[in-house]
């Protein structure tokens, strides 16, 4: 989500929102109580939509970028999936099949550098406790809804 954060950040000051080439020159400075609202109301925009996926019967699956499509070995597992959602469990996906279809997606990531160099201050975003990789998130998609997203908060 920090990445998100980020992008949307250097996106709105540039004022190009597609097919921009992101360097370290275009850093910005991260806002803890900005960052923190951002994370809070993306966690529950996606636990409702799971929410409301759930209470209507829909079936579905859910794909992350760096887990799931940024590799070429990650696209055939993916594939798979889909295919086995689609058309079930015995459903065959060969290997050429993955560069056939998401070499036409057009997926690429517009940011030129790591994160760390988009963000001034990512010392501080470390001490915030917010430098994790992506496996390191919660997966708001999950079967349970963890205590520690209590509406109350």
């Amino acid at each position: 989500m920090v990445e998100s954060f980020v992008s949307e950040k250097i996106a709105s000051a540039s004022k190009v929102w597609a097919h921009a080439s992101t360097s370290a020159e275009d850093a910005i400075v991260v806002d803890k109580d900005e960052l923190e609202e951002y994370i809070k109301d993306m966690r529950q925009y996606y636990l409702d939509v799971r929410n409301a996926l759930v209470q209507a019967g829909v079936i579905f699956e859910v794909f992350e970028y760096d887990r799931d499509l940024r590799q070429a070995t990650q696209q055939v597992g993916t594939l798979k999936r889909i295919a086995g959602l689609l058309f079930g469990p015995s459903a065959e996906v060969s290997s050429v099949q993955p560069k056939t279809i998401f070499e036409h997606v057009g997926m690429e990531k517009q940011a030129i550098v790591p994160l760390h160099e988009q963000v001034k201050n990512w010392d501080e975003v470390l001490e915030w406790g917010y430098g994790g990789e992506t496996e390191e998130w919660e997966d708001l998609f999950q079967e349970e809804v963890p205590s520690c997203w209590d509406q109350n908060e």
